[in-house]
């Protein structure tokens, strides 16, 4: 990880922002998506990509994310006043109670290594580097040997085993994460992209069980835009035109009118009657 690369795609992410008056460009959206590939957990990009989703008309999807942000917080975040205000917002959007629309936060212990660990990592070798990212992760599945009910502690395993390159162990740690807490959203949307796997970005059909676990995310929640595009991604590819319609447009009523993917959206939805 280069954090003072993250760091600068992340600065220009946030003055394209300010220069469109708050609106998270897709070009800012680019930059934030390069800062979390080099810092998967840079609370600044995860913020303004729920952010996009919002302005975007994905309220759900914003809700996920920033209640994601805001269980992998410490309690002394200096960001956490302002997430948690996001998500007091958009509860009665969605129908959740104010009493559960904000997770506790993680105690600083939890989260992995502190300020002078990192800056220790910074000037280590890549090989030392990743041995003591190993140690950490290593020490979080001992943690969670004693306390296997800590749904928040598998699915930050899974992360960790995801950056780790080790998909089969990240699979099984969120299965744990969602058999603890079946109605957690962010839990299974997670599950089903690692079931789905390059298939996400490629043309590859979609695996059968990720299209199951995106159908429960949609019983969870409707109007959940990435579960509408790969249910629907999934009955085309099973011959179902008029299925995968319906999923499309109920998307398409979701995305600002004139936006790129909306267009997009469009015309597949008009191949389909080709």
């Amino acid at each position: 990880m280069q954090p003072s690369e993250a760091e600068a795609y992340a600065l220009r992410a946030e003055a394209l922002t300010l220069a469109a008056d708050g609106s998270v460009t897709d070009a800012a959206q680019r930059d934030f998506r390069a800062v979390l590939e080099r810092d998967p957990q840079h609370p600044g990009a995860r913020y303004y990509l729920g952010l996009a989703r919002l302005q975007q008309g994905d309220t759900r999807g914003a809700y996920d994310d920033w209640y994601a942000l805001a269980a992998d917080s410490p309690a002394d975040a200096p960001w956490l006043e302002t997430v948690h205000g996001r998500l007091r917002e958009l509860a009665p959007r969605l129908g959740v109670a104010l009493a559960q629309a904000i997770p506790q936060p993680k105690p600083a212990e939890a989260l992995g290594p502190d300020r002078s660990q990192m800056e220790a990592a910074q000037q280590m070798s890549e090989s030392d580097r990743a041995e003591m990212i190993r140690g950490m992760v290593d020490r979080l599945a001992e943690r969670l040997k004693e306390n296997p009910n800590d749904a928040d502690g598998w699915l930050r395993l899974a992360r960790a085993r995801e950056v780790l390159g080790e998909t089969e162990a990240a699979r099984e740690a969120l299965r744990r994460a969602v058999a603890l807490q079946p109605e957690r959203v962010d839990s299974r949307v997670a599950l089903a992209f690692n079931l789905a796997g390059a298939a996400v970005k490629s043309r590859d059909p979609l695996p059968t069980e990720a299209v199951a676990e995106f159908r429960v995310v949609l019983q969870q929640a409707p109007n959940h835009a990435q579960a509408l595009w790969f249910v629907g991604r999934g009955a085309y590819e099973a011959g179902d035109k008029a299925g995968a319609a319906e999923y499309w447009k109920r998307l398409l009523a979701l995305l600002p009118p004139d936006s790129p993917e909306a267009r997009e959206l469009s015309e597949r939805l008009s191949s389909l009657t080709r």
